[in-house]
């Protein structure tokens, strides 16, 4: 079936924002309301994106991101919106600085490209000792927390291209690391030792040879201090090894965040810690409850078992019925449409499994006789699909004529790169009818 754009009740995501500058595309005439829709972004203070040339940017306040993930070996234009995230370490760029320990190793202020494209780089050169070389920086622990560590790293063609970040206690009796090759982008040997637990470990890849690589992973409840470590390794799990005084790599953009299953963007600091705040994005929704279809494509941002993360909200951005949700499903890796009126809810689910930075697109219906389903494609594949809800009539209108993108009660309750979302009118349209889809 054609999707055709008389179809279409809501437009908005990436393809918007790079043709036209703003995030909500209007898809009706003045006639039919289309001057009344009005989109609402706000985040206060920077936040940091990739561009389309795979370099680090910095988004001023109150500025959406039209980010770049990489998405099957191409860059793709997304909105970039997240929750509110610190980074922890100070002089996140200033490896030189007192804030950061040498041990068996010094930092090389030289200046050269970072991701960013400032000269502000730096090399971290081993000594000519037995051991582990690396910089390290404290932070206070919270019992039982999950941390995510990471750098930006860069074979820089001085005889060393392994790096492994560890998270390890004041004590060091408990600690969780993992190798990176940062030639290649490819992640080494992981482990964890004592109370300590391995997570996951994530490589990112920018432009001039730059990856992010981070780990996350946690230390256990009797950890009243953590240290975030950037070491050089020989090789492939070879932590240990006598240096020969010249071989570097290159290092910039540490960042330490607590209570994390995942790095979110980057935060620079300087003399203190450094928190970025939320995105917040909605728009205006004219059309009443109906049969429709509701189409999500985005970058998966958040870890398995997440608290429940709403990517989209019809309605009033509260409890209040009649609303319409599409949202992840905390604590189960699941995705579920409700729609709610007066009498109450009904819901459609189904369970992918999705990972970090899986490619997600999300077809959630609404019937005619207010019935719910919700199907899911990871990464392209084959659709999955749930079980039809039972019947719930539909109402005259939703508490507001508004639609919510990744908000919970107002306050952002998701991390996401959004590349399209669309409403259409009907629910006979595939997932093949809204890829590509893209207003006149």
């Amino acid at each position: 079936m054609t999707l055709h754009e008389r179809d279409v009740l809501f437009y908005g995501g990436g393809a918007a924002l790079e043709k036209y500058g703003v995030f909500l595309r209007r898809t009706q005439t003045p006639r039919f309301g289309g001057e009344e829709l009005i989109e609402t972004f706000t985040r206060t203070g920077t936040a940091s994106y990739v561009d389309r040339d795979g370099v680090l940017r910095l988004a001023a306040s109150g500025v959406m991101r039209p980010h770049f993930p990489l998405v099957d070996g191409s860059r793709v234009l997304h909105v970039l919106l997240e929750g509110t995230r610190a980074n922890l370490f100070l002089w996140s760029e200033g490896f030189d600085n007192v804030a950061w320990s040498k041990l068996l190793a010094s930092v090389v202020d030289e200046q050269f490209t970072a991701p960013d494209g400032t000269m502000t780089a730096e090399r971290l050169l081993e000594d000519t000792s037995t051991g582990v070389h690396f910089v390290r920086q404290g932070v206070t622990a919270t019992a039982d927390a999950t941390y995510a560590l990471s750098v930006f790293a860069k074979d820089t063609g001085e005889g060393r291209n392994w790096i492994v970040l560890r998270l390890i206690d004041s004590g060091g009796g408990n600690s969780v690391q993992a190798f990176f090759n940062v030639n290649t982008g490819v992640i080494g040997t992981t482990s964890a030792g004592g109370t300590a637990a391995f997570v996951r470990a994530t490589v990112e890849t920018l432009a001039s040879g730059w990856y992010r690589c981070t780990l996350v992973g946690s230390i256990g409840s009797a950890a009243t201090a953590i240290n975030g470590d950037v070491c050089l390794a020989s090789a492939d799990n070879t932590l240990t090894y006598t240096g020969d005084g010249a071989s570097a790599l290159g290092i910039w953009g540490a960042q330490f965040e607590n209570s994390a299953n995942f790095s979110s963007s980057y935060i620079k600091t300087t003399t203190a810690a450094v928190t970025r705040n939320a995105d917040s994005l909605s728009a205006t929704f004219l059309a009443p409850p109906q049969e429709m279809t509701v189409y999500l494509d985005f970058q998966n941002l958040a870890g398995p078992n997440w608290d429940d993360a709403r990517h989209v909200v019809i309605g009033a951005n509260n409890e209040n019925r009649p609303r319409l949700l599409v949202y992840g499903l905390g604590g189960s890796d699941s995705y579920r449409i409700l729609h709610g009126n007066s009498a109450g809810d009904v819901t459609s689910t189904v369970d992918v499994d999705p990972s970090f930075r899986d490619r997600i697109e999300l077809r959630a219906l609404i019937n005619a006789d207010g019935s719910v389903q919700i199907g899911c494609a990871k990464n392209s594949t084959a659709e999955v699909v749930g079980t039809v809800s039972g019947a719930n009539s539909l109402a005259s209108a939703w508490t507001a004529q508004t639609i919510s993108i990744g908000s919970r009660f107002g306050s952002l309750s998701t991390f996401t790169a959004l590349r399209a979302l669309m409403v259409a009118r009907g629910t006979r349209f595939s997932l093949d009818d809204f890829r590509g889809w893209v207003p006149s």
